[in-house]
């Protein structure tokens, strides 16, 4: 298992929040994203942070996002009743976008609204 891999597991069984701090610690040390890395379907989930948002996501019934292309990203897919799998354009106001920005001088895919 590569260092990533491990810190990302060991952020996720943590049972107190993770500071902005450390989050941040790990981002930098992380590849910047391509676009091409980002297409396709990707389960969601959520660091513990003390954010008012924590949970909300998972009450709304989120199961992750689906990059088709660059151009056609849904960033809210829900899980229904009868556990069909659907894009919550209501609850994210609309789909999305991946664009390449420059962010602390490395340029790196970006969901985009």
């Amino acid at each position: 298992m590569n260092l990533a891999r491990k810190q990302f597991t060991a952020f996720k069984e943590r049972s107190g929040n993770i500071a902005d701090a450390e989050l941040d610690e790990f981002w930098a040390s992380l590849q910047p994203a391509t676009i091409e890395g980002m297409i396709g379907e990707w389960k969601g989930g959520e660091f513990p942070t003390g954010h008012k948002m924590n949970g909300q996501l998972e009450k709304a019934g989120w199961f992750g996002k689906t990059f088709k292309s660059a151009g056609d990203v849904q960033p809210l897919v829900c899980v229904d009743a009868d556990a069909k799998r659907f894009s919550n354009v209501a609850m994210g106001k609309g789909e999305a976008s991946l664009w390449l920005e420059d962010f602390r001088g490395e340029v790196t895919a970006t969901m985009v609204y």
